[in-house]
């Protein structure tokens, strides 16, 4: 077992805080062929737990209000039995995603399961301080290897350690260089001790659909003849979508924000460990009337490229990594904070084809659904993977901030543009 005690980073100290108010997590649902049950999960997972040190992890406090990440002494993983329930699956996912994590006993990982005759439905809720999509990929993988009899031997890292700390000396070296932005020096004045609110549960709702392996086969083609990736080609066509519903108001310059995956800059002993990685991109992309699919998918490829172009991509986090050095009460600075209102349309996580087989032993991965990300604050989040030639999305928003009138319409007129310009192929 690789032990684990150090400091949090100010970007995990920042969710723990704020995950202990509404929810920020996310999912994946892997659909198998086979009966998984809890007892051969819990095996699993003991053993999983063993090469990715966050996967079993809590937060502890000593007396100078320090607050540190520990896989010692951490509780039992949380699986819960579906299996009488009626619901869809999108609904069951919901619940999961929607109630806080215990962060001073631990995991920040819990699950579900629901059997339906000779299929099983495993639900897995990270929290997303200790983890990004990519880390619930490395696990699923690492999960069906083990439960096939084939476990995983590439070496993994027990230290669990956050992004900023796991760069290459090269990039730490070029980061350290720049001069620091206001925002990172510029704390907010504390007017009082830290305050309790109420765990605020959100009334999401997600929306999901798949595209066959036709359908796939050929978005993959439309974006190599565009000269895009099939991110930006769906970023273009949902932005389309936003931009016919609210253009006519709010303008015709509409936001994409995009998850970068950061393990490129990371030493090669972090890159297959849960972990947190990733950096966000918001890119303004011009949708006006008369601009054409490929014009929007090619300035989101360009705008992306200039944004990630000299670890622009990491800034962020480096500058972050020392925001309450020195702060009796960093919980009191962050009640200062205030939510501000998205300024992006959507939020497009897109996983890409993801490294998971079809098979593993007896267990046969059928679909995989997710990341679903909660989305909170009126965020809309649209998830995506690429699996066994299939790509599937899941949709996700506050109906009390985002109606689902209107997000039911953004969702079908999407679809709409996707299914016409895959009949032009």
């Amino acid at each position: 077992m690789n032990y684990m005690y150090r400091t949090t980073a100010s970007n995990e100290r920042y969710m723990f805080f704020f995950g202990n108010r509404y929810p920020i997590c996310f999912s994946f649902m892997v659909r198998i062929n086979g009966r998984l049950t809890a007892e051969l999960l819990r095996q699993a997972l003991g053993a999983l737990a063993s090469r990715h040190a966050l996967l079993s992890a809590r937060v502890v406090f000593n007396e100078k209000n320090e607050q540190f990440i520990t896989n010692q002494d951490v509780g039992e993983f949380e699986i819960r039995d579906f299996s009488s329930d009626n619901r869809s699956w999108e609904e069951i996912a919901l619940e999961l995603l929607t109630y806080p994590f215990n962060i001073k006993t631990g995991p920040f990982v819990r699950f579900g399961l629901r059997h339906i005759d000779k299929k099983t439905e495993l639900f897995i809720i990270f929290h997303h301080a200790i983890a990004d999509g990519g880390s619930g990929v490395i696990l699923l993988r690492d999960l069906f290897s083990i439960l096939g009899g084939s476990p995983p031997i590439q070496p993994v890292s027990g230290e669990g350690l956050f992004l900023f700390d796991a760069l290459k000396p090269e990039v730490q070296a070029e980061l350290s260089k720049r001069e620091k932005p206001s925002w990172a020096t510029e704390k907010p004045e504390v007017k009082g001790p830290a305050t309790v609110v109420p765990f605020s549960r959100p009334p999401f709702k997600i929306h999901s659909r798949e595209i066959g392996r036709a359908e796939t086969a050929k978005l993959l083609a439309c974006a190599k003849a565009m000269g895009a990736t099939v991110h930006c080609v769906l970023g273009a066509i949902f932005l389309r979508s936003y931009a016919d519903i609210f253009g006519e108001k709010t303008g015709y310059t509409r936001t994409l924000q995009s998850p970068v995956d950061c393990r490129k800059y990371v030493k090669e002993e972090y890159r297959n460990t849960v972990g947190s990685f990733i950096s966000i991109i918001k890119t303004p992309i011009d949708c006006s009337p008369g601009r054409s699919l490929e014009q929007i998918a090619r300035e989101i490829s360009a705008k992306l490229a200039q944004s990630t172009a000299d670890y622009k991509d990491v800034e962020g986090f480096y500058f972050f990594k020392g925001f309450f050095d020195g702060e009796p009460d960093p919980e009191a600075v962050m009640c200062e904070f205030t939510p501000d209102p998205p300024d992006y349309d959507f939020s497009l996580s897109n996983m890409g084809r993801i490294d998971l087989a079809p098979r593993y032993g007896e267990w046969e991965i059928e679909s995989v659904f997710g990341p679903t990300f909660t989305a909170v604050h009126g965020e809309q989040v649209i998830g995506l993977n690429t699996h066994n030639g299939v790509i599937r999305f899941t949709y996700i928003y506050d109906t009390a901030v985002f109606p689902e009138k209107t997000g039911s319409t953004i969702w079908e007129s999407g679809f709409r543009r996707l299914h016409e310009l895959l009949a032009e192929v």
